[in-house]
């Protein structure tokens, strides 16, 4: 019966995202939630992620941002002190993108800056080329949007902020 209700709710979120539908979304996470209150923390995560994209999509980026936050704490409740997890990192770089949208440019590079650290402890899981090369494509996505903050935003601490920026490109 519970993998039965995980299966579903993996499909209620696929479904979710491919039709944009955050009652699917929601619904996914409520079922989740109710059935399984102390485990299936990673489920919980994708499915919150999907809610949170479909949100970003709609330019909510209020909701979409609630629910980048609750996706990154199913994710660290794992307990480890690094969460190597791709679907993580997408939870971070959600947070930054909101941050950005909302104009908030010191929580936004926090976060674009903590998307890279843990896109870097991730990539050392990889075992195949062709996935590398396809890492350092998406890392690469993930510098030119903070790079992209960066040029906007000409009224920031330069020193402290180029640092920073950088930092994150080496």
């Amino acid at each position: 019966y519970g993998d039965t209700l995980v299966w579903y709710c993996s499909a209620l979120t696929q479904a979710a995202e491919l039709n944009n539908n955050i009652s699917q979304a929601q619904k996914s996470i409520d079922i989740l939630e109710r059935h399984f209150p102390h485990s299936q923390y990673r489920t919980k995560g994708n499915a919150c992620l999907s809610l949170a994209n479909i949100y970003l999509a709609l330019k909510n980026s209020g909701n979409a941002l609630q629910q980048y936050k609750l996706s990154a704490a199913h994710f660290r409740r794992s307990g480890e002190k690094y969460v190597l997890d791709y679907k993580y990192t997408y939870a971070l770089r959600g947070q930054a993108r909101c941050f950005a949208r909302q104009k908030i440019l010191d929580s936004a590079f926090y976060y674009y800056e903590w998307a890279i650290e843990n896109d870097f402890r991730t990539q050392q899981l990889i075992t195949s080329a062709q996935d590398q090369i396809r890492n350092n494509r998406w890392n690469k996505d993930i510098l030119e949007e903070l790079i992209a903050l960066y040029l906007s935003a000409p009224s920031l601490p330069q020193q402290t902020y180029a640092e920073t920026l950088l930092w994150c490109i080496e």
